[in-house]
């Protein structure tokens, strides 16, 4: 019963944070909803492996977001270095998302971080909250027709000249991911909540720059 509640809960998750992603970025999602359904299913079963049977916790933020990037690049055929910025924006905002949820509701009741981090029914709690937040914030970026639209949705040859920082920027996400379990069992997780900030901040505006050509 636990590994049909984490699958369904994970699927859910996953999907909301594609769409999120497809959203930000313009992208059709009647189009993409295919892809969409078998990549959340496969990213909550490979959640589920690397967590509770390879027992990879906390790296499994880093492997994740190897594979959503994967994902774009491999299944919906987008370039390399689009695929990576699509991924990584993508992910920390969903996250983020997450991690702003559970700091109100540490404020707000008795829950330790720790708590809402590794029990099982906090986590589906937070992760569902999270995925409807998301779902909300995506049909208010597609019925204003707002997000970024320099990256194609069809593949296309494209260098990595002029992209240097949107490569430190995967790198910068990736790490603050992977870290993001030993923050909140070693205190540090209002640390990693300044990064992830900063980072979401700075992922934002180059995104922008790059959108408007400045």
């Amino acid at each position: 019963m636990r590994l049909v509640t984490f699958l369904l809960v994970s699927i859910f998750e996953w999907a909301s944070l594609l769409i999120l992603t497809f959203s930000i970025f313009m992208f059709k999602i009647k189009d993409n909803r295919v892809n969409i359904v078998f990549s959340a299913a496969l990213l909550s079963m490979f959640s589920y492996i690397i967590r509770d049977v390879a027992n990879m916790t906390t790296i499994a933020p880093f492997l994740q977001l190897l594979i959503v990037f994967l994902i774009f690049w491999k299944l919906i055929r987008i370039p390399a270095i689009y695929a990576a910025i699509m991924a990584s924006f993508g992910y920390i905002c969903y996250v983020f998302i997450q991690i702003v949820i559970m700091m109100i509701l540490n404020l707000m009741s008795q829950f330790s971080i720790e708590t809402l981090v590794f029990d099982y029914m906090m986590n589906y709690l937070t992760g569902s909250m999270a995925a409807c937040i998301s779902l909300i914030i995506s049909y208010f970026l597609v019925r204003n027709r707002l997000g970024f639209s320099f990256i194609p949705d069809h593949p296309i040859k494209i260098g990595l000249r002029g992209h240097g920082m949107f490569i430190i920027q995967f790198v910068l996400v990736a790490a603050t991911l992977a870290m993001l379990y030993f923050s909140s069992q070693q205190g540090f997780f209002q640390w990693l909540f300044l990064a992830m900030a900063v980072i979401t901040g700075l992922s934002l505006y180059l995104l922008v720059r790059k959108e408007t050509g400045k």
